[in-house]
This record gives structure tokens, sequence and C-alpha cells, in this order.
């Protein structure tokens, strides 16, 4: 399942093309059931078609932190963790605003999304330090904005796999 809590600019429903409204925000101030807010995309893949739920953010929200530290919210995301296999929250910029802080406690992991060329070093230095303040949990990154055939995408053919016994050094 894949839930937008981005409530500021939301896209996934442009981007999927579906209804924006209900969404998210809707349910959670009550005025939408489950049934209302989920939407079903179709996905293709390389071998299949296969379906992906859906949840858009919904309606303008006047105070998006306050409704993702809601208890209606915590619930939501137990009722959801409960039911798909795997629930990803796409949210928004950690650094901007505090919801994301709001919403990164009550998930098992984190995938951070740094932009090539937009993403400062200091950005990125920043969204760690505000992190390493909520409780620890997995965290991966990933680079957006590569090129195909650029320069920029030259590492994503090259990988190194240490010897055995080999020490992995970082550097």
């Amino acid at each position: 399942l894949l839930v937008e809590c981005d409530f500021r600019r939301p896209v996934l429903a442009s981007r999927f093309g579906v209804e924006s409204e209900p969404g998210l925000s809707d349910y959670l101030a009550g005025e939408a059931q489950p049934r209302d807010v989920l939407r079903s995309v179709d996905v293709h893949g390389r071998e299949a078609v296969d379906v992906l739920p859906l949840i858009p953010a919904g309606g303008s929200v006047f105070q998006p932190a306050e409704m993702i530290g809601s208890d209606r919210f915590a619930s939501f995301v137990e009722q959801t963790t409960g039911v798909y296999d795997i629930v990803i929250f796409d949210s928004a910029p950690i650094l901007p605003v505090g919801d994301t802080l709001e919403l990164m406690p009550r998930v098992d992991a984190v995938l951070l999304c740094v932009r090539l060329r937009q993403t400062t070093r200091d950005q990125a230095l920043a969204a760690q330090h505000a992190m390493q303040h909520l409780p620890s949990r997995p965290t991966g990154l990933v680079v957006t904005g590569l090129q195909r055939g650029s320069d920029d995408d030259y590492y994503g053919y090259y990988s190194y796999a240490p010897e055995r016994g080999a020490a992995a050094h970082a550097g």
C-alpha cells in the first residue's frame, strides 16, 4: 500500500491518474470511510501487470503535522500495517516542515531520498542530525535525479563484494 502523507504538495493522484479526493486527509478528518479513499492502480512490470493499492493525500489540510501526530492517524497506521504486508508512507521533505518528524516514530524503517545536484551536503547532514533525535530504526538512502547514460549512472553498474574474511572499509 502506498499512502501519500505529503499534504502540502500532493502529487501522487496526478502522477497515477486517479482522483485526489477523498483521500487520507478526508479520512483523518472523519469525512470519508476507508473504502472511499483507497484506489487501485495498474502497475506494469517487466513481465506482468500488478495492482498497487494507493491512498492519495486528499483535500487541503490546515495543520498537517498535527493531523499526522493525531491518535486517528496512529490508529490508521496500525490498521493498514495489520492488513498489508508493506505500507509505504510518502511524506514531505524532512527539513522544511515537521510533518515527517511526526510520522517517523510510527514506522518500522525510513527511506531517505536525496536529489542529485539539488540536495546539498549540508541538507543531507541536517536530515541525518534530525533523525538522530528520533528512535533508531533501519534507514536507507535513495539518490534520485540520475540520468540514464550520463556519467552519474556509472556507479549503478558497479558493485563490490569483499573477499571472504576481508573487512569492509568506508572512507
